[in-house]
């Protein structure tokens, strides 16, 4: 028996009959970039993991303009059971972050379901994960976003390193702690709110922590990568780090402005204090140079808080209605009893 295939028109709310009702549909959302090897290959491991789950499966794979195209022979020799598996190519390469925003405002606007998986495509997400994910959701309801926390990173030491910096930076910073990447569970209630946060076109796990949406993480290990090689180098990394942080941009700007008003006032009271105490010397010229420097720190960082803030006033992207833009097309994959063949 042939189930649905997902083949929709983009720009248009195409609402999809999956066979079963939405409530009993998960999407299985997955970013990809020139990793189809890896991809097959945790699709069979996915297959496996969730036989024993009571939801259709539909996966969504957001192809971030592969320079390597999907093979004619992709997933022919590794059955799976899932109702569909659908390929939507982005027109220009955006990064992994934006291929999940992507991605998640389609689901929102085409997809019904009960919840979506956010996991990456070359296998450290591991599929007995998505199991201990729907676990944990049920459990709570159908009213959190549950994320994986790490329980342990398999990374070299230098990773582990620079990591466990920016972990310290980005608390430092905005007051929020890295425990968390992309691989969660995003209940359907949450979809249309969280797409139109335009934090989402940064950062997903940051765009969720600072809205209200409630959420949790539980522990859940990571895997080894299944084929090829990374993508991700030091650059790449940095700007991922980078991106996260900028989606508190107005908290930061707003913390360092305080910091340096403090900083203004301390100097103010210890110079006062000094010169009262004994007539100007060589120290109080240091002084007044360290002040002026740290009064102009105080004047820029009030200005860039006071800039960020009034930006919040703007025209912004936002990802159901703009995230359309970027895609080139679906291309859907039917499913039949025990084999695969591309759809159109």
């Amino acid at each position: 028996m042939r189930h649905a295939v997902v083949n929709c028109c983009l720009g248009i709310n195409h609402m999809v009959t999956f066979g079963r009702a939405p409530e009993d549909a998960l999407v299985v959302l997955l970013p990809t970039y020139n990793d189809w090897d890896a991809l097959e290959l945790l699709l069979g491991d996915l297959n496996r993991a969730l036989r024993s789950v009571a939801l259709a499966v539909h996966v969504l794979v957001v192809d971030d303009a592969s320079v390597e195209p999907v093979s004619s022979q992709f997933l022919k020799n590794s059955p799976c059971e899932f109702s569909t598996v659908s390929v939507l190519r982005l027109r220009a390469n955006l990064g992994h972050q934006r291929a999940i925003a992507i991605g998640l405002a389609y689901v929102a606007a085409n997809l019904p379901c009960r919840g979506v998986v956010v996991m990456d495509s070359d296998g450290e997400d591991r599929p007995a994960g998505v199991v201990r994910l729907l676990e944990a959701c049920e459990q709570q309801g159908w009213r959190r976003i549950i994320f994986a926390s790490r329980a342990k990173r398999l990374e070299g030491v230098t990773f582990r390193v620079c990591y466990r910096l920016y972990r310290y930076t980005h608390r430092l910073l905005t007051g929020v702690s890295v425990r968390v990447g992309n691989f969660s569970i995003i209940p359907a209630r949450y979809l249309n709110y969280l797409t139109t946060l335009s934090d989402l076109w940064n950062h997903y796990a940051a765009a969720v922590f600072r809205s209200k949406i409630p959420y949790t993480d539980i522990p859940i290990g990571r895997g080894l990568r299944l084929a090829g090689k990374s993508k991700m180098n030091f650059l790449a990394l940095l700007v991922h780090g980078l991106s996260a942080i900028s989606v508190y941009a107005d908290l930061i700007a707003v913390r360092i402005s305080a910091l340096a008003i403090l900083l203004v006032g301390l100097f103010v009271l210890c110079v006062g204090g000094a010169f009262a105490a004994k007539p100007a010397g060589p120290w109080f010229f240091s002084f007044v140079i360290l002040f002026a420097v740290v009064l102009q720190a105080a004047i820029l960082s009030s200005l860039a808080a006071v800039i960020v803030l009034t930006s919040r006033n703007r025209p912004t992207f936002l990802p159901y209605r703009d995230c359309p833009l970027f895609i080139d097309g679906v291309t859907a994959i039917a499913v039949y009893a025990n084999h695969l063949v591309p759809g159109s």
